[in-house]
């Protein structure tokens, strides 16, 4: 059994390098550890982004809606 793709030490530089395993094979070069870090946190950011994007939607809209119940009412 194969381990999960992700990043993983780097086989031949394991204490300064990562590398990304794919699930079957190594797949690119070695990148510092440090520039995998900052695109973890970069891609987490983007995604509490569109979470926050998806919520501030669906708020303008049940306003919006609550204003045209509120329209055919009066």
């Amino acid at each position: 059994m194969s381990a999960e793709a992700g990043w993983y030490p780097d086989p031949i530089n394991p204490s300064t390098h990562l590398r990304y395993w794919d699930g079957s094979a190594w797949v690119g070069d070695p990148t510092p550890r440090a520039a995998v870090r900052i695109g973890d946190a970069m891609q987490k950011t983007g995604n509490q982004m569109a979470s926050v994007g998806c919520s501030i939607t669906w708020i303008v809209l049940g306003v919006i809606a609550l204003l045209v119940i509120a329209l055919l009412i009066f």
